[in-house]
């Protein structure tokens, strides 16, 4: 029996129906998400330091008012911020002396303060001419300070010589040019720094005379 076009066209539409209801369709990717960041810590930075400046030098005026006490070196041309032949005013002004007293014939002599180891000073015509410090923080510029055996002064000084003083004292001079730095010797051992005018140091040591 033959069947129509017609009949024919209606069960392949009904086929291709079928077919396509069967047919799993597959649900579209979803899309990614993106991973929130993690929440962060509030550090408390420290705030930023500039690097200090250095250190101004002490003034004979901020150590005067801190009571400032240094090591200090002495030479023929002075000890700290004692200069020889500084005036008498200058040193004054300076606050480089506790107390002074005339001696006459042009002479005075003092005393510096005990945060620069308080030196005996002597003025002549109203300049400084000699210093003398037995403080232990007071050193030569070579290194010898009161309590050194005589053995290491001469070492440090071999062009020096020796000196006697009143009362037997021993010392150890040296001159260079006008200025002397002598080192005075108790029981083998140094027991006083004196620097000047050299013919003031000398004279002074070995009289016991005033300038």
């Amino acid at each position: 029996m033959r069947r129509s076009p017609l009949v024919i066209l209606i069960a392949a539409l009904a086929l291709t129906g079928v077919a396509g209801c069967s047919d799993d369709e597959t649900p579209p990717a979803a899309a990614p998400q993106s991973a929130s960041p993690a929440p962060t810590e509030s550090l408390d930075m420290p705030p930023t330091v500039d690097n200090p400046k250095p250190t101004d030098p002490i003034t004979p005026g901020e150590q005067q008012a801190s009571g400032f006490v240094a090591h200090l070196q002495i030479s023929a041309d002075g000890f700290g911020p004692y200069e020889i032949g500084a005036t008498q005013e200058e040193t004054i002004a300076d606050g480089l002396i506790d107390s002074a007293s005339d001696t006459g014939n042009g002479c005075a002599t003092a005393t510096g303060p005990g945060r620069y180891l308080s030196p005996a000073l002597l003025f002549a015509q109203g300049k400084l001419v000699q210093i003398r410090v037995t403080a232990a923080q007071a050193t030569t510029t070579d290194g010898v300070a009161p309590g050194a055996p005589l053995a290491d002064v001469q070492a440090a000084y071999p062009a020096g010589k020796a000196v006697t003083g009143t009362g037997g004292v021993q010392g150890w001079e040296t001159v260079g040019g006008t200025g002397a730095l002598l080192v005075e010797v108790t029981g083998g051992t140094a027991s006083a720094l004196t620097a000047g005018v050299a013919t003031t140091v000398e004279k002074v040591f070995t009289t016991g005379q005033g300038c």
